[in-house]
């Protein structure tokens, strides 16, 4: 079911290519590059469905603008926010659904040690 959602997903997404030319001129090739990397809008999903308040009974919802993808659920983020997790370069202690969380962890979905987040955020 997830991944018929990540497929759905990435149809839906204009992810267009890029020619890139290495500016030291190392290679004569280009490299080709997504707008956005397949790893990213994963983690950002798979967080979305971690960090869902199935309580709530909402939808995860994913809206594509000119210069980003906005990733919403009726959750929160349970640390209270990204940064926390970066300036402590720790995961999150607690889980809202740990069986959910654990699962999600067993299945390759979600790393153990909050890198993810680190990847998905710009430098």
């Amino acid at each position: 079911m997830i991944k018929t959602a990540l497929v759905k997903i990435g149809i839906q997404i204009r992810n267009f290519k890029y020619l890139i030319m290495d500016p030291e001129l190392t290679s004569l090739v280009p490299d080709n590059l997504d707008t956005y990397d397949p790893f990213i809008i994963r983690e950002a999903l798979n967080n979305a469905i971690a960090h869902q308040d199935y309580g709530c009974h909402g939808m995860i919802n994913v809206v594509e603008e000119e210069d980003r993808l906005i990733f919403t659920n009726l959750g929160s983020f349970i640390p209270n926010s990204v940064r926390s997790v970066l300036e402590n370069d720790a995961p999150e202690e607690y889980y809202r659904n740990k069986m959910l969380a654990n699962a999600m962890v067993e299945l390759g979905m979600v790393d153990t040690i909050g890198s993810g987040i680190k990847r998905c955020t710009a430098p």
